[in-house]
């Protein structure tokens, strides 16, 4: 080999060398912007979720207060049914709704935060995947509890007041719903 063929060897060798390094802090600079995308996604549902929960478990707490604090009288048995109903469902709804929340927050958080390879990007998809079913019991929370308030129109004020209050209720309920379906 000439000395110049070998120079230009050497020049090729260092300058595949430049692109494989080159090559490779690209890769890396896309994964890191992957990654933070993602945990920007996380930092995303974790407020979306810890604010349905929050106001799941104030409904919570709203429906068994007043479950507890309203006298009712004896006659009107229907609507009364009609509100223990409505009463068990908001709280039961809203219960599931505060725990799952917590469960994907807390677990989804601590999978991807302390997770193998590739975990942040598993429990973003996983948590989701479990919108749709905790905002599908944040839906069912709101409306069971305008239904309580529904039920107790009919069972402690007089007829007149209780319709208006009806018309009032149901034109939110449908309110709730439509917007949610948007």
């Amino acid at each position: 080999r000439t000395p110049s063929a070998r120079c230009c060897g050497r020049y090729h060798r260092k300058l595949l060398l430049m692109l494989a390094a080159d090559k490779l802090l690209l890769q890396s600079e896309v994964k890191q912007r992957a990654i933070n995308l993602r945990e920007r996604e996380l930092k995303l549902f974790n407020s979306n979720f810890s604010a349905v929960g929050s106001q799941s478990a104030i409904m919570a707490g709203f429906t068994l207060t007043s479950f507890v604090e309203i006298d009712l009288p004896p006659e009107r048995a229907f609507a009364k049914g009609v509100l223990h109903f409505f009463i068990t469902a908001s709280v039961c709804v809203n219960f599931i709704c505060v725990a799952m929340v917590m469960f994907v927050t807390v677990w989804g958080s601590g999978k991807a935060l302390r997770g193998l390879d590739g975990s942040m990007d598993y429990a973003v998809d996983s948590m989701n995947d479990e919108r749709t079913f905790i905002f599908t019991c944040f839906a069912l929370g709101v409306l069971s509890t305008l239904g309580c308030m529904f039920a107790a129109a009919w069972v402690l004020m007089e007829e007149s007041i209780a319709m208006c209050a009806s018309v009032f209720l149901l034109t939110t309920m449908y309110m709730v719903g439509s917007e949610a379906r948007r």
